[in-house]
């Protein structure tokens, strides 16, 4: 077994209420998230999992750059602590701030909506219908022309005018 050094113990610790101080934001945006979306239970219950799972995943980096791998009491603890003071401090500081950006978001969305998808959406289907009509113009042209071959070229042999000739000859 090898040894960690206290400097080294420390900053992992520092580090780690780092962490869950950034957990603690990304858990918040995600909470944000879901209240704006308004979804079911289930859509919830999916994200909390997938939040979690993507929190697993980081830890599980987390101790093997910091501990080699190895599961410290202390970067748990760290973890906690950095989500409790972020929860309690800086989360008074950044909700109201995404509030204020998502109305922000909110009308660009519709505008965007409003002043080009919708302009948009109405353009190509003026010109879907425009192309629509050149296309049943067309189809009804070259049926009417495939229907008739009075352009086709004979030979002398296969000829109608001839042979209409050559029976009254």
């Amino acid at each position: 077994m090898w040894e960690i050094s206290l400097s080294v113990q420390i900053q992992a610790f520092l580090w780690s209420v780092v962490l869950g101080a950034a957990f603690c934001f990304s858990f918040d945006i995600l909470n944000f998230i879901e209240e704006s979306l308004k979804a079911s239970k289930i859509v919830f219950c999916i994200f909390d999992i997938l939040f979690f799972a993507v929190v697993g995943i980081i830890n599980f980096c987390f101790f093997l750059a910091y501990s080699c791998g190895e599961v410290r009491g202390y970067v748990f603890f760290g973890e906690v602590l950095g989500f409790y003071i972020c929860k309690k401090t800086a989360a008074g500081i950044y909700k109201p701030i995404l509030l204020i950006l998502y109305g922000v978001l909110k009308r660009i969305y519709r505008a965007v909506i409003k002043y080009i998808a919708e302009p948009m959406s109405a353009f190509f289907a003026n010109i879907g219908i425009k192309c629509r009509k050149i296309g049943q113009k067309t189809l009804f042209f070259i049926k009417k022309v495939l229907k008739k071959p009075k352009r086709l070229v004979y030979t002398k042999e296969k000829c109608p005018k001839r042979a209409k000739r050559r029976k009254d000859d």
